[in-house]
């Protein structure tokens, strides 16, 4: 394995980090490299249109999350919070480390808020939305009121009465928002939940045995 390949490799196998389009770029281009494929043999391996492909490696369009999932699973990953982690959006990734770290800093573990059965069956069941409603659920409960909970994240009661009801999807800086307000405890369940609706269902199917 060239040395470039090789740096890439560790960057989403074991540093679980997130890369911006143009590693992914050079990540493509050196696994082509290293196996003499062309785009169109590499796509075929991938089980990815031509276009796609082409259109990334020529910087027309961004390298497509389902994308990036499929270079994961042709490469192989350690385990799935690696994978989550490696396509997260790079301020997700940044503050789930940040909090990882002030927990086994400050050894505060067991004041973590625990993730509600609720909200994995729901996800399991309904999707990602309706099970944030579970969490944004319980952190109004735990503030008293929309106002009240308002107030502390920076988010319109009328805001969150609408996501209540579902007619607004979570957004990454809410989905944030909630897990730092309630010190919620990370899992891989919440991890997959910070990727939308869509995202969640193109790992599905890239990746049919993940939670098997």
């Amino acid at each position: 394995m060239n040395v470039q390949l090789r740096y890439y490799r560790r960057s989403i196998l074991v540093n679980g980090a997130a890369m911006d389009n143009e590693e992914w770029i050079m990540l493509i281009e050196n696994y082509k490299e290293e196996h003499g494929l062309t785009t169109t043999s590499l796509a075929k391996q991938l089980n990815e249109h031509f276009q796609v492909l082409y259109r990334a490696l020529s910087r027309d369009a961004p390298v497509s999350f389902r994308l990036k999932l499929r270079l994961r699973d042709k490469i192989g990953f350690d385990d799935t919070r690696d994978l989550l982690t490696s396509v997260l959006p790079d301020d997700a990734t940044d503050f789930i480390k940040t909090h990882l770290i002030e927990i086994n800093k400050r050894h505060i573990k067991s004041q973590l808020t625990p993730i509600p059965d609720e909200f994995i069956h729901v996800l399991e069941t309904q999707g990602v939305d309706a099970a944030w409603r579970e969490i944004l659920n319980l952190a109004l409960n735990n503030a008293g009121s929309a106002g009240k909970l308002s107030k502390k994240i920076g988010v319109t009661p009328q805001t969150l009465n609408r996501m209540r009801r579902l007619d607004l999807p979570f957004g990454m800086p809410l989905k944030l928002k909630l897990i730092d307000h309630l010190k919620l405890e990370i899992d891989d369940n919440v991890l997959f939940a910070l990727l939308s609706q869509r995202q969640t269902d193109d790992i599905n199917t890239v990746f049919p045995d993940l939670y098997n």
